[in-house]
């Protein structure tokens, strides 16, 4: 153990939650498990922490997703087992609960189903999420956020525009270099802590003497050059934000005096907060957390779980040490039992790496193995072996000693697993290298001696030969006409044609292919990427060409995966091939180890993997070989950026054209050590993928640094010792296996997740009843609206007599006209748009609503009843709510308490739980009285022809949401609106207002299911006021709908 102070266990019964602290998770201890154990177990404890007032980070979106599903998942664990009053073996939270707090078991299954029924009100995602909603909350408007990160032209822009105008009054802009200047603003746009620094001991224009008057007022003005890109730069980007720059205007909201009000809001939401993966932080990041978790403040408490020494993502932006500057020591505590790999292995490296260094302050903690890990399930041979291959200088060159140790690992080697020995299979291996070229390398090499491999992770996809050839295809779309891109798309695997000699594809094989792409194009611009990709997959030539040869699974997964990355770019939109080719260009750039382009593996079958160590990082394999050289980078990346003392700098005069070399020493050495803390990290996350055995290549190359990061290197075993390659024979299939036979398609298949809306059901619903061949199609100005001049479906006839209570028996009212208008579809969206822009707090309201009239209504289908629709209008906006709202009418409504065209989507439960929509008519049910008016709407509810599954998701659009008079920032009183304009009456009617009474109205919106749809949106406003405002009466809040 090689730590300077003590390390403390942190025990996940008993740590008590404190604010400020810090659990190290060296790799294999269970991060990701002690996150959901110690959540769940003070979820299950505090009966004042609800999960609304949690707040869990982590690096990506994919490892959020896993952590909602892990601490989702302990959470049904440990309820049920406390149900059964039984622990699980395995289960430290549960047995301490069941043990401890006997006597509080009913209290803690009640603590565990509220979190489970209230999940979806949870805040687990990326800090980029966490920083949307604050923004959100403080009323800041996010323009179109990482859709296109225009900041590199803008920082070329404004560096270029810089320089220009700096020279026209006299700069000598030949001492400054645009494209390393650039680098340097880049660098200082992302971290705000970052500053700006010179070497002030050195002349950064001539070695030999000191700066003279005239280069000091030069660099002056050139780091004010610096200032003003910045400047510009921010300004330009306002309303194009990155990701990056969500972070900082978060950090802006939380740190201004002049929000009190608010920040004490966004605190008040959550007591707890959990930073998962911590170690890829950077300053600003903890920043913004300390502001929202003060460090004094003792009833919230601010959580920080990572693993310094596995910090490899320096590349992006993280910064290590700030994370291991702002650590409390006194609360710092470690996990060093290691569930991951067999005892051997756990020795041979607490041995290898005993007092190892991985940075400042990152020293290496020795971990134990778990009760089920003491014995090793690899033979023969040692569990842990640095192999000695001699001579290698060239990374390419591991291409050989690295497929003779897998093929001896094939071959030789055994693992007894659960007590069962057997053979080393291919997907039981992962390569591990630094380099996509090494990859590439090593995967010819092993499929030269018929092993086989997969590559994942090595390369990014939009460098691949698919995407190449989809390249092409995109590009025949933009010129239909282009010969050449004819040529070239026809020459792709889609369509199989030679271009070996002119004479090879005929002008009538051109024009079919210039056909298929026209209507593919067609496609792409009316319904979107992912309907393009859809239409491809479903032509049966395309996927046979495709899937021919070696080559054919590798195709159909980058395909696939090009196709995916694309309608990601392109949101999903209908797009045209301008637009997918720039999208495209720009996803070239992307980091090949980005998450979204790094290349998947092609195949499930039994191969061995071959992948980066960056794309490693979080798995685990039961054999492992890493090969690499570990040479130190020559060349540093961009502007040098990098500690002195605790203060992170940017070396600015990485910029200038001719700086002295003794200027640049000072950064150049900070930056040398930072890259090798770097590497230190990258081979102890290598090390660590291990399960039963690990082989790491060793080089006698002078250059390599593996022996100086490994200060305990054990003997070596020479390469000569390992088997000569040959060919590998794949094993048989033992006897009695069964043969094989072709599957049978299941005659249904369950769709277990769903997305769906209220139009989704009753359209669902109105193909489930007959109708009549002679039936009136249904118009009307919205869904279930009616044609000018017909009876509304299912209305009385005109003879007929109305309905009891009806107010046709008023003769008062038929002198009551309305004024004539068009009816149709259209005419009620062109409604709906009026409404929404009506400023209800300007009067007269007439001509207020005149001008959203004027504004919208310019069809020639409304343009001549301007003045009766504003009549109609006016009277609408002005009749008091009635009921439980008394007088108030929407004309009361301030604009500011009006939240127009709410989106909404919802989770429900899976297809498993086989909830339908009938089922909402049987609760309703059992909670209405006998003598309700909605019990017979309830009753029709449970009809057979409602037995619609609602599984996934549910979604829709609130017309506008109401906070009524007398409402306060705690318990708002909220009415649902949805408006509706459907045409009731005729036109010859002698009292079409009639048509509109109570009893007729409530009538016609039953047989519409406006009270299924009313049922729906109402649920959706309970739960986001569960979530906005969890202490609330939040069924006090809704008036009504």
């Amino acid at each position: 153990m090689s730590t300077s102070q003590p390390n403390i266990e942190l025990d996940l019964t008993s740590q008590p939650l404190i604010n400020g602290l810090v659990a190290e998770a060296s790799a294999g201890t269970g991060k990701t498990y002690s996150v959901a154990a110690l959540l769940v177990r003070e979820l299950a404890l505090n009966e004042d922490l609800r999960i609304s007032e949690v707040l869990v980070t982590t690096f990506t979106r994919t490892a959020a997703a896993e952590l909602r599903d892990r601490i989702r998942g302990a959470a049904i664990s440990v309820r049920d087992q406390l149900r059964q009053n039984k622990a699980d073996d395995d289960d430290e939270i549960a047995k301490h609960l069941i043990g401890v707090y006997k006597h509080d078991i009913v209290a803690m299954i009640q603590r565990l189903d509220r979190v489970l029924v209230e999940f979806d009100s949870a805040t687990i995602s990326t800090i980029h999420s966490v920083c949307t909603k604050i923004l959100h909350l403080a009323g800041i408007s996010l323009g179109n956020v990482g859709e296109d990160d225009i900041t590199s032209r803008v920082v070329e822009e404004a560096v270029n525009d810089e320089i220009i105008s700096r020279a026209v009054v006299g700069l000598d802009a030949s001492r400054i270099d645009p494209k390393k200047m650039a680098e340097v603003v880049t660098k200082l746009l992302a971290d705000p802590f970052t500053k700006p620094w010179f070497d002030q001991q050195q002349n950064t224009f001539d070695g030999k003497q000191s700066i003279s008057p005239d280069d000091q007022k030069f660099l002056d003005e050139y780091l004010a050059m610096i200032q003003a890109c910045k400047a510009r730069v921010q300004d330009a980007t306002i309303n194009h934000p990155s990701f990056n720059d969500l972070l900082k205007r978060a950090h802006d909201v939380v740190t201004d005096s002049s929000r009190v009000a608010l920040i004490n809001d966004i605190r008040s939401r959550f007591k707890l907060a959990i930073v998962d993966e911590a170690q890829d932080t950077d300053k600003l990041q903890w920043a913004f957390f300390d502001a929202l978790f003060p460090p004094d403040q003792v009833d919230r408490a601010l959580i920080a779980v990572g693993d310094p020494k596995q910090a490899i993502f320096g590349f992006r932006g993280a910064d290590v040490r700030a994370f291991v500057l702002r650590g409390d020591p006194t609360k710092k505590r470690t996990l060093t039992t290691n569930h991951r790999s067999d005892k051997p292995v756990l020795d041979a490296l607490n041995s290898a790496l005993d007092s190892a260094m991985f940075g400042g302050g990152i020293p290496y903690i020795s971990v134990n193995a778990s009760s089920k890990n003491r014995k090793s399930r690899f033979s023969p041979g040692d569990a842990v072996e640095f192999v000695d291959v001699g001579e290698v200088t060239s990374q390419n060159r591991l291409d050989v000693p690295a497929t003779r140790v897998v093929h001896e690992l094939l071959t030789l080697g055994k693992l007894k697993i659960d007590g069962t020995s057997r053979d080393i299979d291919p997907r039981d291996i992962c390569v591990l290298v630094r380099t996509k070229a090494t990859g590439r390398a090593i995967e010819r090499k092993l499929k030269q001696f018929k092993i086989p491999a997969v590559s994942n992770g090595t390369e990014s996809v939009m460098e691949g030969a698919m995407a190449s050839h989809l390249r092409s295809i995109f590009e025949l779309m933009e010129r239909l006409t282009d010969v050449g891109r004819t040529r070239r798309a026809a020459a792709t695997p889609f369509f199989g044609l030679s271009l070996r000699h002119e004479s090879d594809i005929s002008d009538v094989q051109l024009q079919k292919v210039q056909n298929r792409v026209s209507a593919l194009r067609t496609i792409l611009q009316s319904d979107g990427v992912a309907a393009l990709a859809g239409a491809i997959s479903s032509d049966d030539q395309f996927m046979t060409r495709l899937t021919k040869g070696l080559s054919g699974e590798r195709y159909i997964t980058d395909f696939a995966h090009v196709m995916d990355v694309l309608h990601v770019a392109t949101q999903g939109k209908p797009s045209s091939p301008t637009q997918v080719l720039e999208q495209f260009m720009s996803l070239i750039d992307t980091d090949s180890t980005s998450d979204l382009v790094s290349r998947r593996v092609e195949s499930d079958v039994d191969a061995v993997q071959i992948m980066t160590i960056h794309s490693a990082k979080g798995l685990q394999f039961p054999c492992v070989v890493v090969a690499d050289l570990w040479k130190p980078p020559t060349q540093t990346r961009g502007a040098p950026v990098f500690y002195l003392e605790d203060q992170r700098v940017v070396d600015v005069t990485h910029g200038l054209s001719n700086p002295t070399g003794a200027s640049r020493e000072v950064a150049k050495e900070a930056v040398k050590m930072a890259e090798q803390g770097e590497m230190r990290r990258l081979m102890y996350v290598a090390l660590t993928r291990t399960m039963h055995h690990l082989s790491v290549l060793v080089t006698d190359d002078t250059k390599s640094s593996l022996t100086s990061m490994i200060p305990q290197m054990p003997a070596k075993r020479l390469i000569d010792s390992v088997a000569k390659l040959k060919t590998y024979q794949a094993k048989i299939a033992k006897p009695g296996a069964k043969e094989f036979a072709c599957a049978m398609a299941p005659t249904t298949i369950t769709q277990s997740y769903r997305r769906t809306s209220f139009s989704g059901i009753m359209d669902t619903h109105s193909k489930s009843q007959r109708r009549d061949y002679f039936d009136l199609p249904s118009h009307g100005n919205d869904e279930f609206g009616t044609a000018p001049d017909s009876p509304a479906i299912g209305s009385p006839a005109p003879d007929s007599p109305a309905p009891a209570g009806a107010a046709e028996s008023r003769d008062d009212l038929k002198g009551f006209a309305i004024p004539v208008l068009p009816a149709s579809k259209n005419v009620g969206n062109q409604i709906h748009d009026i409404l929404e822009i009506v400023d209800t707090s300007v009067r007269p309201l007439r001509d207020e609503v005149g001008r959203a009239v004027q504004h919208v209504a310019k069809s020639s289908l409304l343009r001549g009843y301007h003045q009766p629709l504003t009549t109609m209008l006016t009277r609408a906006l002005e009749t008091p709510f009635g009921g439980e709202f008394g007088d108030v009418c929407f004309a009361d409504i301030d604009p500011q308490d009006r939240l127009a065209e709410m989106d909404f989507e919802m989770t429900v439960a899976l297809s498993s739980a086989n909830v339908l929509t009938s089922d909402i008519g049987r609760v309703l049910l059992s909670v209405l009285s006998p003598t309700d008016v909605l019990r017979d709407y309830a009753t029709a509810l449970t009809d057979s022809s409602f037995d619609i599954q609602v599984a996934g998701l549910i979604n829709g659009s609130l017309d506008a949401l109401l906070r009524l008079p007398g409402s306060t920032p705690t318990q708002p009183l909220l009415a649902i609106t949805d408006y509706k304009s459907n045409k009731l009456h005729r036109d010859s009617d002698t009292a079409p207002i009639a048509n509109y009474s109570p009893v007729h109205v409530q009538a016609k919106m039953q047989e519409a299911h406006y009270i299924l749809q009313a049922l729906i949106y109402g649920t959706s406003i309970y739960r986001m006021l569960r979530w906005r405002l969890p202490q609330a009466d939040h069924d006090s809040c809704i008036k009504g709908i």
